[in-house]
C-alpha cells in the first residue's frame, strides 16, 4: 500500500461506523480540500495497474481539474495514453472543451454536433461509457489501448445508478476491470456509498482471473481519496404537491431555479404550468439551444431550467441566479447529485427543495419486494433448461422493467446482479421508513449533514406521555398537550399538515388518522365520553 512506499504528508483515516458498505478491500486517505493538488501531485507517481484508486470528493472540489491539470499533461509526457469514460453526453462535452485551448482549430471549426461526435484527441479519447464496447472491438485501437497509463472512470457510481434500466452496466464494468488492467484504472465519484462494494467485488474477480501478473501480488486495495462534504449554506426545504413548488416559483421572480424531475411526463406538466418562466432539457433535447448553451457557457436564460437525469451528473451551472434547487426523488445519489449540478462560491446559499410523497414509499417498498422475490424464484433454477422456463415467464409478464433485470445470453439466462444491488439497498431503505425506524424528510436531513447533533426517536414525546398518562383519564388540559404531541411528531415525519388552521380543534379521529400515518401503536380511545390514550396492544 501507500504507506509502504511513501510517507504520505495527508492523515489516514480510520473508517467509522458511517461509512456505508465500507469493504476492507478499501484503504481510505482523509484529503484536506485546501492541499488536495499538492498532496494527489505528490502520490500520482506511486500509482501502479495493482491498486486501483477512486477520488471520493463532493462536486466542485476539483476531479476533473486534477484529471486535465495533471494526470494527462503526465501521461502525455511520457507518450502514454488516457481514456476517460463518462455516463453523461453532456458531460463528456464539457470534458472534450476542458481539453482545447481557446484557439484549438477543433473548437473553432466544429459544430456542436462535431464536437458531441468527437472521440479522439490523439493521446486522449474521451467516450461515454456505452462507446467502451466499440472501443475495444475495434482491432485498429489495439496499439493506443496497449499503451495506456490511466482510465479515467468518471461518475463511477454510473455502474450501479443506471443498473436497473441499463443492462450492459456490468457488463461495462467488467471490462473497465479486466480489458485495462495494465493500466492505473481512477475511479471518480462524488457519491461512493452505492459502488464502493460492487466496485470492490469487481476488482477482486479480476485479480483471481489475473494472478499471473507478477506485479499484482497480494494484498491489493482500492486507494480512496476522501474529502469529507461541506452541505454549509443549503438550506434543505421540502414541499409535497408540485401546486406548491409553483406557487413557490411564482413568488420568488426572479430569483432562478434548477428543478429536477423523475419523469418526463411531470417535466412537462411543469413547463406548460409555469409557460414562458421555465425551459424544459431531457435526453430528448440534446443538440437544441438549450443543451448547447448550459453545456457551452454553463448558464440557461429563463428563471426556471425543469430537467431530467439527462443533466444530474458532472455538468455544471456556473449562475450566482440560480438560488433555489429543486429535486424530485426519494434517491440519496440523484439528490446529491442534482444538488452539485450548480457549482456555489463559498459561503453562497442556495435553497434545497425536496419533494416528500410518502403515498409511494409503500408502493415503492411492494414493487421493490416484488422484484426481490423474482431474484429468489431465478435462484432455484439450478439448469439450463430451469433458466429457459424462466426466461418464457419473464416474457409473459410484459414488465419492460422486469426484463432488465434478467440477461438472456446464448440461449441462457444470467441475472443483472448490480441492478439487484440496488433494488435490495431501496428495499431496506423503504422497511425502514414503513416500519417506522426513520422517515424520508429525517433521512434527506441526515444526507445533508442537516439533523440537530442527537435526534429523539420519533415517539419519544408520547412514550413519555403514555408512561405518565396511559392509565389515567385526560382532562382538557391534558389532551390539548396530547394534541400538540401528536401534530409536531406528525409535522416533523414530513407529512404536511392538511388543517394548518384547525390544529388547535382536531379531536379524536383526526389525531388517530395521523397516528395510524405515522404507524405508531397509540390511539385515542373514548370510554362513555372519557378519553384514554392506549396502545394498540391493550386495545387487542
Amino acid at each position: 500500500m501507500l504507506s509502504k512506499t511513501k510517507k504520505l504528508n495527508i492523515l489516514v483515516q480510520t473508517v467509522s461506523a458511517d461509512d456505508d458498505h465500507m469493504p476492507d478491500f478499501v484503504y481510505t486517505i482523509t484529503m484536506d480540500k485546501r492541499l488536495v493538488m499538492e498532496s494527489l501531485e505528490e502520490d500520482v507517481a506511486l500509482w501502479t495497474p495493482s491498486s486501483p484508486v477512486m477520488l471520493d470528493f463532493p462536486t466542485g472540489t476539483g476531479k476533473n481539474y486534477f484529471v486535465t491539470q495533471v494526470v494527462v499533461p503526465r501521461a502525455i509526457a511520457e507518450d502514454k495514453n488516457v481514456l476517460i469514460l463518462s455516463n453523461r453526453v453532456a458531460l463528456s462535452v464539457q470534458q472534450k472543451l476542458s481539453m482545447m485551448k481557446p484557439d484549438d482549430p477543433r473548437r473553432i471549426c466544429l459544430t456542436p454536433e462535431g464536437i458531441r461526435r468527437l472521440e479522439d484527441l490523439g493521446n486522449v479519447r474521451v467516450l461515454t461509457y456505452q462507446r467502451l464496447a466499440a472501443l475495444i472491438r475495434d482491432t485498429g485501437n489495439k496499439e493506443w489501448i496497449r499503451n495506456l497509463k490511466y482510465v479515467i472512470a468518471d461518475e463511477a457510481h454510473f455502474f450501479v445508478a443506471d443498473a436497473k434500466f441499463n443492462t450492459d452496466c456490468g457488463y461495462l464494468l467488467k471490462l473497465v476491470t479486466s480489458r485495462f488492467c495494465h493500466a492505473v484504472r481512477l475511479y471518480l465519484t462524488a457519491t461512493s456509498w452505492d459502488i464502493l462494494f460492487p466496485l470492490c467485488e469487481a476488482e477482486k474477480r479480476s485479480y483471481l482471473d489475473l494472478r499471473p501478473y507478477k506485479e499484482w501480488e497480494p494484498p491489493r486495495s482500492l486507494i480512496r481519496y476522501w474529502i469529507e462534504p461541506d452541505y454549509n449554506g443549503l438550506t434543505p426545504v421540502f414541499f409535497t404537491e408540485y401546486s406548491d413548488l409553483i406557487e413557490e416559483i411564482r413568488r420568488k421572480q426572479p430569483e432562478k431555479w434548477i428543478v429536477f424531475v423523475d419523469s418526463k411526463k411531470d417535466g412537462r406538466m411543469l413547463q406548460d404550468h409555469l409557460d414562458d418562466l421555465a425551459q424544459y432539457l431531457d435526453a430528448d433535447e440534446k443538440g437544441s439551444h438549450t443543451w448547447n448553451q448550459i453545456v457551452e457557457t454553463e448558464r440557461f436564460d429563463a428563471q426556471v431550467l425543469i430537467t431530467t437525469s439527462v443533466l444530474d451528473n458532472g455538468v455544471n451551472i456556473r449562475d450566482d441566479s440560480v438560488q433555489n434547487i429543486a429535486v424530485v426523488s426519494d434517491d440519496r445519489t440523484a439528490i446529491i447529485q442534482s444538488i452539485g449540478r450548480k457549482r456555489r462560491r463559498p459561503g453562497e446559499a442556495v435553497n434545497v427543495w425536496i419533494r416528500i410523497d410518502e403515498k409511494q414509499i409503500s408502493k415503492r417498498y411492494a414493487r421493490c419486494r416484488e422484484l426481490v422475490q423474482w431474484e429468489e424464484k431465478f435462484s432455484c433454477c439450478c439448469s439450463l433448461r430451469a433458466r429457459q422456463d424462466f426466461l418464457r415467464v419473464i416474457w409473459e409478464q410484459d414488465d419492460a422493467r422486469l426484463r432488465k433485470l434478467f440477461i438472456p445470453c446464448r440461449n441462457d439466462l444470467f441475472i443483472n446482479e448490480l441492478a439487484f444491488y440496488s433494488i435490495r439497498r431501496k428495499e431496506k431503505f423503504y422497511e425502514n421508513i414503513i416500519s417506522g425506524r426513520t422517515t424520508f424528510k429525517a433521512e434527506a436531513l441526515r444526507w445533508l449533514n442537516a439533523l440537530p447533533k442527537e435526534v429523539p426517536p420519533l415517539d419519544a414525546q408520547l412514550k413519555d406521555f403514555y408512561q405518565q398518562y396511559g392509565k389515567t383519564v385526560l382532562s382538557e388540559s391534558l389532551f390539548s398537550e396530547l394534541r400538540d404531541i401528536i401534530v409536531n411528531t406528525y409535522i416533523l415525519a414530513g407529512f404536511k399538515e392538511p388543517q394548518p388552521q384547525r390544529v388547535s380543534t382536531l379531536m379524536d379521529k383526526a389525531l388517530n388518522n395521523r397516528l395510524e400515518s405515522l404507524r405508531l401503536p397509540y390511539r385515542i380511545q373514548v370510554d362513555e365520553g372519557k378519553r384514554f390514550l392506549t396502545v394498540l396492544e391493550e386495545e387487542n
